[in-house]
């Protein structure tokens, strides 16, 4: 009864503006999220004169999104200073061209300033994402009370509130919107012929790519549409076929532009993968990674709350599968299976990095209107199978309250996030100009990458070379032995985590192997665990150890000077 009387309230006229209007209060604590990991270093990358040596001169605006370059000096250099592990795989590569994101960036820092502006900023976009999503419903399902529906899932989803509250994130959004008006004008042009549908749709599917990589899924998603939706009773497989010569010819000039560009990302060990260079380890991954997307897009709670359950998600996600095809038997719904294909297919290119929520907002698109196709064809059209209507409320409203309970909470989850990182590097001397470099213990490894942002951010201090040797603290047995520095763990001194920016398997260390770092230093491999990695490292200098500054986290988690005996 509840859910009908909500099908029927949900054809008001004004209920896009109110679903549209209760997403983004959900979504309001965002603004006191504040900076979060590369937005200090987009801070420092734009208004730093002193970080020239690491900037680059590939065909990007200012290099916000150029992490890791084939250049094997910029990688030490950025070793050196302390943005990425010492244990880095140096083939390790993550350059992304997103111009037009990087101008939305360039008029946060330089028009808006404050934080809360360029949050708000973020959050209009995402308004222009909800239209679209409206748009996009309200042209491909005539049931207002779905579309309805639908927009509210997506509207409230709470595994949009952390990519809309990372500042840094804001591609993934705008390439959403981009493409969803490119899929509805690619509709238009269908349906009417009209050379400007196309050339509009044209356009957007470029604006998207000039956002962000996550555009790349306007291809399976209009072969999805070609295939399932496109009524083959009335229009040839040939004709479908060539309608998606032009954005084909579209996306094959702009990768063969970013591939020539030298932009891309891979890695041997798996965070990132390039399709086209590693079709083979990208297929392994992809079959491992499909799965748990699936099930990750269904679970009102984001899977980072529960670690370590990896193969569980896995197998849920294979059952998640097999229940949606056999879904599409059942309903024999054109909808229904164009929006269950382009789901699917709009993961693969998401899926060349690891799995996570923040890059599933396309997919999610096609995830709410099925689940409010499935929900309305239980509620309405099945009013009188008691069972089927009980799935129904358990899915919508434990859907709609979790939902509802924690958007919120993400969206101000980057100001918890950040604090302790940025309150380690803040208990670090302010000026740090004594020292050749800082050597730390117990930072984590994506905190010791912000912390020259950070300090830059709050004291406009030079980049000085900041270096975490490991995460651990108090469990590593420390060593002064005149010019040497010796660190032992019996358990590894580098985590899991830490791991993901090396394949141990195809690049393992080794005993005696040694790592540059902080320019003139050098860290040594003196033993390894049964597992193979370093359980004893020796640092050791060209200059005396006095010239260095040693820092270790205490208790409080702030960085207090490290006593050398």
């Amino acid at each position: 009864m509840i859910l009908t009387r909500l099908f029927h309230s949900l054809k008001h006229p004004l209920a896009p503006l109110f679903i549209g209007t209760i997403g983004i209060i959900l979504l309001l604590p965002s603004l006191f999220a504040g900076f979060f990991g590369d937005d200090y270093n987009f801070y420092a990358l734009i208004f730093n004169p002193n970080n020239r040596h690491i900037l680059t001169d590939n065909a990007s605006l200012h290099d916000l999104f150029t992490f890791l370059t084939s250049d094997r000096q910029r990688t030490q250099t950025l070793i050196d200073y302390g943005l990425i592990p010492w244990w880095i795989d140096k083939d390790m590569k993550a350059v992304f061209f997103r111009p037009l994101s990087e101008v939305t960036h360039l008029f946060d820092f330089y028009v808006l300033k404050q934080p809360w502006l360029m949050h708000l900023h973020s959050l209009c976009w995402y308004a222009l994402l909800l239209y679209a999503v409206y748009k996009l419903y309200a042209t491909f399902s005539h049931l207002r009370p779905v579309v309805m529906l639908g927009l509210l899932f997506f509207a409230v989803d709470a595994t949009h509130a952390f990519t809309v509250a990372w500042i840094a994130n804001r591609n993934a959004i705008m390439a959403s919107a981009f493409i969803v008006f490119a899929l509805i004008y690619h509709h238009y042009y269908r349906e009417s012929r009209q050379t400007h549908h196309q050339l509009l749709s044209l356009l957007f599917i470029l604006l998207g790519l000039l956002s962000g990589e996550i555009a790349l899924s306007i291809a399976p998603i209009l072969f999805a549409y070609a295939c399932f939706y496109e009524n083959h009773g009335q229009i040839t497989w040939m004709d479908s076929a060539k309608s998606l010569a032009a954005p084909a010819l579209l996306l094959l000039a702009w990768l063969i532009f970013y591939k020539t560009a030298g932009f891309g990302a891979r890695s041997d060990g798996g965070y990132y993968l390039d399709a086209i260079g590693q079709p083979l380890q990208f297929i392994h991954i992809l079959i491992e990674r499909l799965p748990a997307a699936i099930n990750m897009q269904f679970q009102p709670v984001p899977a980072f709350h529960f670690p370590g359950l990896e193969t569980f998600n896995q197998l849920s996600g294979w059952v998640m599968l097999i229940t949606l095809v056999a879904g599409s038997w059942i309903m024999k719904n054109r909808l229904y299976n164009f929006c269950l294909v382009a789901n699917v297919l709009s993961l693969v290119p998401v899926l060349s990095v690891e799995a996570q929520e923040r890059n599933f907002m396309v997919a999610g698109i096609f995830t709410s209107l099925m689940l409010a196709t499935v929900l309305y064809r239980l509620v309405i059209q099945l009013r009188f199978r008691l069972t089927l209507r009980a799935i129904a409320y358990i899915i919508g409203f434990g859907h709609l309250l979790a939902s509802f309970l924690l958007t919120p909470i993400y969206a101000y989850a980057p100001r918890l996030l950040d604090n302790p990182g940025k309150f380690r590097a803040l208990s670090l001397p302010k000026d740090l100009s004594q020292y050749h470099a800082v050597f730390t213990l117990g930072n984590s490894v994506f905190d010791a990458s912000k912390m020259n942002g950070v300090r830059y951010y709050f004291h406009h201090t030079p980049f000085t070379p900041i270096i975490n040797l490991t995460a651990l603290s108090q469990e590593v047995s420390i060593e002064f032995n005149e010019n040497k520095l010796m660190l032992k763990s019996e358990q590894g001194l580098l985590s899991t985590l830490d791991l993901l920016f090396r394949n141990t398997q195809k690049k393992p260390f080794a005993l005696n192997q040694h790592f540059l770092v902080g320019r003139g230093c050098k860290l040594q491999i003196n033993e390894l665990t049964a597992k193979k990695i370093p359980s004893t490292l020796t640092l050791t200098c060209e200059k005396a150890l006095t010239h260095y500054g040693f820092f270790i986290t205490n208790k409080t988690g702030e960085f207090i000077p490290l006593k050398k005996h």
